[in-house]
Order: C-alpha cells, then sequence, then structure tokens
C-alpha cells in the first residue's frame, strides 16, 4: 500500500500577557483519498523563565480528539 499524500497544518500564535502564549491551529490530512482528516485545536503555553516553559494542547478532529502537555527548553 501507498501512504504518500498530504498534511497540512497552520495557525496563529500570540502572547496574552508577559508570560501567557495562546494559539490556534488548522490540520488536514489526505492519504491516497482513502484516509481524510480535518482538525482544529487549541495551545496555551505558560513561559515560566526566558529559556523555559510549560504548555498544554487539545486537537479534535474528524475521527479523533488528543490531549497533549509538554516542556520546552530552548538553548
Amino acid at each position: 500500500a501507498d501512504d504518500s499524500g498530504l498534511a497540512l497544518r497552520f495557525g496563529l500564535r500570540a502572547m496574552a500577557t508577559e508570560t501567557l502564549e495562546l494559539g490556534l491551529a488548522y490540520s488536514k490530512l489526505d492519504l491516497n483519498d482513502t484516509e481524510a482528516s480535518d482538525g482544529i485545536g487549541g495551545e496555551l503555553r505558560m513561559h515560566l523563565t526566558e529559556r523555559f516553559s510549560l504548555g498544554a494542547q487539545l486537537q479534535r478532529g474528524d475521527d479523533f480528539t488528543t490531549i497533549g502537555v509538554g516542556a520546552r527548553f530552548g538553548f
């Protein structure tokens, strides 16, 4: 089976305050006309220092819902 296709995601992120970042995104997945899905999601990220942040996200689509949490460290 061939699994080539198209995956696309675009969104907006903005700082709501000096430490709080909000984001919205749209995603599309289309694999050989056999599997296709559209989804929207939101993200909340708290910047604790200039290099370290914690985040949570929720994404809902046609056939799925995902919830994620994570940490980011920049160096």
